[in-house]
């Protein structure tokens, strides 16, 4: 059920599905109503009624968890992740996400390899712990 003025849920999964698919393409307002055969001003209130956040910045949010989600699963570069999710560039992603972070994805990056790193050396103590307690 929709918020009232909000889009219906038929209409968010159909937007949903074309920003997944279409990140690294040409996502614009016009596009997008069309998708759902509304107008741009419609679609705009009733998106943003809908997310909390317009077209755009929801968009962006999009791109930036992608962008995480690359950044903890593959080895690509910064440049190619920008690249991969649809930012201009790499300068553009990293202010964007920092933006919505709190940290640019360099930083992140770094964050995310030292928790991976504790968390085997956690997980190497507790098997030593445990092995030692049996013997």
């Amino acid at each position: 059920m929709a918020a009232k003025g909000g889009l219906s849920t038929r209409r968010l999964k159909i937007l949903h599905e074309v920003i997944e698919s279409n990140l690294t393409g040409q996502l614009n307002i016009e596009r997008l109503a069309r998708e759902v055969g509304l107008s741009v001003g419609y679609l705009s209130r009733a998106f943003k009624l809908s997310k909390g956040l317009s077209p755009h910045q929801y968009i962006l949010h999009v791109r930036v968890e992608r962008a995480k989600h690359l950044i903890e699963t593959s080895d690509w570069s910064l440049v190619e992740i920008a690249e991969q999710v649809g930012f201009a560039d790499s300068s553009h992603m990293a202010t964007v996400f920092a933006r919505l972070t709190g940290e640019p994805p360099s930083r992140f990056r770094n964050r995310w390899e030292e928790d991976q790193i504790f968390a085997k050396f956690m997980s190497r103590t507790k098997k030593r712990i445990m092995n030692a307690k049996v013997d």
